[in-house]
């Protein structure tokens, strides 16, 4: 009796448990668990900017995103592919860069000839 109650709550642990990603290739994925205030950018299974996102733009080269409520002065953020993957240190990582408003990450996405195009929209949980 006792294993079919341990095995009933698995099922149960397990169905409650609503998760959802969005690879957005080489190794680079959006992550969202349970809730879409846990929605954010990994690359290989670790967490590189605050969440949670809302908008997400990408190409071969770099991934800007759009959080969906300003954290610590921070409104976007962009990732260099290469240069993330090659120090893979977060917010601290060289190919990590913070914008507190949109102009700035236009700016930034122009001096390689590149506009925000925003590829992913996703739900807003503070509206």
């Amino acid at each position: 009796m006792l294993k079919y109650l341990l095995f009933f709550i698995g099922i149960i642990c397990f169905i409650a448990c609503d998760s959802s990603e969005t690879s957005l290739g080489q190794e680079y994925k959006i992550f969202e668990h349970d809730v879409s205030t846990t929605r954010n950018l990994y690359y290989k299974s670790q967490g590189i900017g605050p969440s949670p996102i809302c908008s997400v733009g990408f190409n071969e080269q770099y991934i800007w995103v759009k959080l969906c409520k300003q954290k610590e002065g921070v409104s976007y953020y962009l990732v260099d592919r290469k240069l993330y993957a090659q120090s893979p240190l977060q917010r601290e990582s060289p190919g990590y860069w913070e914008f507190g408003n949109l102009s700035n990450l236009q700016s930034k996405l122009l001096e390689n000839g590149i506009s925000v195009n925003w590829k992913q929209e996703y739900h807003n949980p503070y509206e």
